[in-house]
């Protein structure tokens, strides 16, 4: 909250209006944590191993993120296959180049027909952008089909 008051008067004399009760900004941080301290760090380690960064922690940034996150991203992006030792693989290249979330990003690098292709793409724009009234029906977009010679019990 400080901080951006602190924006209101930088040129001149200004104010800054908090829209949210008295309560709720008493208890507001006066700034907030930066987000690289709590974050899903994997794309971002992506998309610096396609620029060739091997070691994200030697980039100078006003905080850096916490080595433990660092750790869990290249984790999962070994799970994803994306890594090559501390390199990317070609299948990280292609999740890269994709520039999705990775597991997304694999996802859609994994598909190998038209059809998984056109699935996958459903889901990681469904995933990526849930429909803003709630729960989406994913039944017409992924019918599900029976094999042929069967038939539901009666009862």
């Amino acid at each position: 909250m400080t901080q951006r008051a602190g924006r209101a008067g930088r040129l001149s004399p200004g104010i800054c209006l908090h829209l949210l009760g008295k309560e709720q900004a008493e208890r507001a941080a006066a700034q907030s944590e930066p987000e690289i301290l709590h974050s899903d760090l994997s794309a971002l380690l992506l998309e610096l191993l396609q620029w060739g960064c091997h070691d994200p922690a030697a980039l100078a940034r006003l905080d850096q993120p916490p080595a433990v996150n660092l750790a869990a991203a290249r984790r999962l992006l070994e799970a994803l296959s994306a890594l090559d030792g501390e390199r990317l693989s070609a299948f990280g290249r292609k999740m890269a180049a994709l520039g999705n979330e990775p597991r997304l990003a694999a996802m859609l690098a994994a598909a190998q027909t038209d059809d998984e292709a056109a699935t996958a793409a459903k889901l990681a724009a469904i995933l990526e952008e849930p429909p803003r009234g709630g729960l989406v029906d994913l039944g017409p977009s992924f019918p599900v089909s029976r094999p042929t010679g069967s038939s539901e019990r009666s009862s």
